[in-house]
Order: C-alpha cells, then sequence, then structure tokens
C-alpha cells in the first residue's frame, strides 16, 4: 500500500515539476514576461475559458483542443512516467485511461498557482 502511494504521489508529482518548467521556460523565452506582475497577468488569461488546453483559443473553428503546448509538454511528462506500467481503464467510466489522464493532467495544469 505505501509502495502504491508513493508511486501516484510521483505521477501526480511529475505533472505539477512539468508545468512548472514549462512555463519558466516561457517566461524566460519573452522579454514582455520579465516580471511576477506579467506572470500573473499571463496565469489569469490562460485561466480564462480554459485558454492554456487550446493551440488557438482564437480559431472558432478549429481552437485545437488539448493541443497546445503546454498540455503536449506535461502530457509527454504523464506519459514517461507510465511507460512499461499496464494499462488500465478507469473505473466505472468505460473510458480508456489516457483520456482521463490527459482530463487529469489538464486539471493539475489548471491548479498550477503562477504568482
Amino acid at each position: 500500500m505505501v509502495q502504491a502511494l508513493q508511486r501516484i504521489h510521483e505521477w501526480r508529482a511529475s505533472f505539477g515539476s512539468t508545468a512548472i518548467t514549462v512555463l519558466m521556460a516561457f517566461f524566460a523565452s519573452k522579454p514582455e514576461y520579465q516580471t511576477q506582475a506579467a506572470h500573473k497577468e499571463f496565469a489569469v488569461n490562460q485561466l480564462e475559458d480554459s485558454c492554456f488546453v487550446y493551440e488557438d483559443p482564437d480559431n472558432e473553428d478549429h481552437p485545437g483542443a488539448f493541443l497546445s503546448e503546454y498540455i503536449l509538454c506535461i502530457f509527454t511528462a504523464h506519459l514517461n512516467v507510465i511507460a512499461g506500467n499496464q494499462k488500465i481503464d478507469t473505473l466505472e467510466s468505460g473510458m480508456p485511461c489516457y483520456e482521463t489522464a490527459l482530463a487529469l493532467m489538464t486539471a493539475a495544469v489548471s491548479l498550477v498557482d503562477v504568482f
């Protein structure tokens, strides 16, 4: 039981660590995001209507849900953590675990607090 809890903690922690790393790299690459106030404004804008999920949230015809650079980088971290483990469908939902993991990972990204 303790080992299972440890593995779940490691899996969950990888999302947060990767999300922070991706955002730090993004902010470092953009001169307009060098201040903490700019970081906060960016986070507020990305959280509005879940813009951070979409490749192009301004394109109403093809926004590209779950194709933003943030989501793809963090989902890659998820796939790396679970590599070699047995795939298990989610309990009582009938959904394959990858779709559920993508939804959970998206929720985790939305909870990352950017100061």
